[in-house]
């Protein structure tokens, strides 16, 4: 993976120019972890294009911004091809020819043969910016799940774009604008812990959609196509005919993510997903290591399932210990806001960045099992959303008082206990299905957000019902939502803006690419063919990959549950993280942001302890 930023204008010439070199050069810099391998601006009429490089293809002629041979276009990349070679065995047959061997200058060459339908034909994890000389127009896009990040601003006629939030502050503090809080993704970030809709915190700043691809015009107009659009939408039928078996699905997808001029490895944990995901890696004689992270405290450590299945595999397996209470816990916590760049109560982020850490030192690129559980219905919450449909009125309207009930036995210092998931669905489940299937994963409800806001920010976050909003915008019946409704609205939203935004942060804080072969569009295409009850049956989720599990790993557990990357968040906040949120509660910057009411937040700290 790399890094990229730039800047659109359409007065460059009249500029100082060489202003606007530093100002990209400054921008890039920030992005020098996503890219330790080397650095490059180049300016071209009017624009310039930073790059970052992770050298992963072609170590030697890869390198970025990076000309077509006719002259006419500029590329700056982030991401990897992986239909690289049959793409480029294509344009061979249609009279292009090449200079290098690396993906980078297939996407070029796909771009200058078949325009913006290329992007269709790609593969991969990507985000890039190109520059047409002959219309002076540049396109921005984005690969069909947002696995790579791409944002964007307006400001005072120039258009500047970056992989990282931080790079755009940056450009936003040299044009002398003071960044302002954008309060509807606030109160959808209240709502869901992360921010959905394409929007940040920032006013102003913008994420390039998924699957889209945007055309900025010298007069600062941008058109967006959209060219992939998921399956399973409103309305959407399953296909009467699967796309090939899931195992030679997946397995393609695997080998494709195998292609690296560099070391790879794969992040190995106790369920299903990396389990699958590592059996088929190892099938194509790829001499792989597997990493797994190793709590001291047992309830959290997945290490002897990891364990068995390395061991049936014939695979290495480096356990990666996960001990931030011996660290300074409240520095570490800093550099995880920082890499992460925008707000994600996601607690799973702190083990994902310490294993790519220990991870980076031996490779450049893991596989890993993202997707799984939006994809083939692993989620709980499908389960409760469906039992949710089936509750009489009359039985939802007691959900409160039994919420209440649960909650006052002792809370499991467990990631999320039984007691946590009693309460979240009871005190949920009034809401109408749709709706209550994003309010499961979710934090506050719209009263709870007004009494946690200033009360200045009230009467702005009170006219939006960000769970309303949602089922709106993705679910089609919101009494009795499909399970292929469900899981299309987790990919566009959680997914998007919660796991894959962890996962590139994280990994990329240490200059670590993780692939997750579950992105791949055969692997979705088939996903989304399978009728509801091919996924879940008798309580129990993702049938498919446990059956294609069980046929490729000897004696693996077909109904064994995980922990994910739990951590012991409880126990922390009333130990060693203690002192550090009552000072960050208690600090005159929170007293007088005018975002929370102070005293509720104290309110709800005492609460916990």
């Amino acid at each position: 993976m790399c890094g990229i930023a730039g800047v659109f204008c359409r007065e460059l010439r009249q500029v100082n120019a060489e202003k606007l070199r530093a100002l990209v050069g400054r921008m890039i810099r920030l992005l020098a972890h996503r890219g330790p391998d080397g650095e490059g601006i180049e300016q071209c009429e009017h624009v310039f294009l930073g790059h970052r490089r992770l050298a992963i293809l072609d170590l030697e002629n890869g390198a970025q911004p990076m000309w077509s041979a006719c002259g006419r276009y500029l590329i700056a990349f982030n991401g990897e091809i992986f239909n690289y070679l049959e793409l480029r065995a294509e344009l061979i047959a249609c009279g292009m020819s090449f200079r290098t061997e690396s993906d980078t200058e297939v996407l070029l060459a796909a771009f200058k043969y078949y325009g913006q339908k290329a992007f269709g034909k790609l593969n991969g994890q990507f985000a890039c910016a190109i520059y047409d000389r002959a219309s002076s127009e540049l396109t921005l896009a984005r690969d069909p799940l947002g696995e790579k990040p791409l944002y964007y601003t307006q400001v005072a006629g120039e258009l500047a774009f970056a992989s990282e939030l931080k790079s755009l502050l940056e450009y936003i503090r040299s044009r002398a604008v003071s960044p302002e809080l954008d309060l509807s993704a606030l109160n959808n970030y209240l709502a869901l812990n992360y921010v959905p809709f394409g929007r940040t915190l920032v006013r102003g700043i913008h994420s390039v959609s998924a699957g889209c691809a945007l055309t900025v015009s010298l007069d600062g107009r941008i058109e967006s196509q959209s060219y992939y659009d998921l399956p399973g939408g409103i309305g959407a039928q399953p296909a009467n005919q699967k796309p090939g078996s899931l195992s030679d699905v997946l397995d393609r997808a695997v080998k494709l993510r195998l292609r690296s001029d560099v070391p790879l490895g794969v992040f190995l944990s106790g369920g299903v997903d990396s389990a699958l995901i590592t059996a088929l890696a190892t099938h194509h004689g790829q001499s792989l290591v597997a990493f797994v992270a190793d709590f001291a405290d047992e309830r959290f450590s997945e290490v002897g399932r990891a364990q068995f299945v390395a061991d049936r595999l014939g695979l290495e397996l480096e356990r990666v210990r996960i001990e931030p209470e011996r660290q300074d816990l409240p520095a570490l916590i800093e550099k995880l806001v920082w890499h992460a760049d925008t707000p994600l109560a996601d607690s799973s982020g702190l083990p994902l960045y310490l294993l790519s850490q220990v991870a980076a030192r031996r490779i450049k690129v893991a596989l890993c099992g993202d997707g799984g559980d939006e994809l083939f219905g692993g989620y709980l919450t499908y389960r409760a959303t469906n039992f949710s449909s089936a509750v009489p009125r009359l039985l939802k309207s007691c959900a409160p008082f039994l919420a209440s009930c649960a909650g006052l036995l002792i809370a499991s210092e467990n990631k999320v206990g039984w007691q946590e998931r009693a309460v979240r669905f009871l005190r949920n489940i009034d809401l109408p299905p749709a709706q209550a299937h994003f309010a499961w994963n979710g934090m506050f409800r719209m009263a709870e957000k007004l009494r946690l806001v200033h009360p200045d920010l009230q009467k702005t976050l009170a006219v939006e019902e960000t769970f309303g909003l949602m089922a709106d915008r993705y679910i089609g019946t919101p009494e009795a939502p499909s399970l292929s409704e469900l899981r299309r609205a987790d990919c566009l939203s959680y997914l998007e803006s919660d796991i894959l935004v962890k996962s590139d942060r994280m990994s990329l804080a240490h200059g670590l690419e993780l692939r997750p072969p579950f992105m791949d569009r055969s692997v979705i295409n088939y996903a989304f063919s399978l009728k509801d009850h091919d996924l879940i049956k008798r309580g129990l989720g993702k049938l498919p990959l446990r059956d294609l599990a069980r046929k490729l790993i000897p004696g693996f557990e077909y109904a064994q549950a995980k922990q994910g990357f739990s951590i012991p968040v409880h126990r922390w906040f009333r130990t060693c993280l203690r002192e550090f949120i009552e000072d960050l509660i208690s600090s005159r910057d929170t007293r007088e942001c005018g975002i929370f009411n102070q005293a509720e937040l104290v309110r709800i700290w005492k609460d916990h302890q």
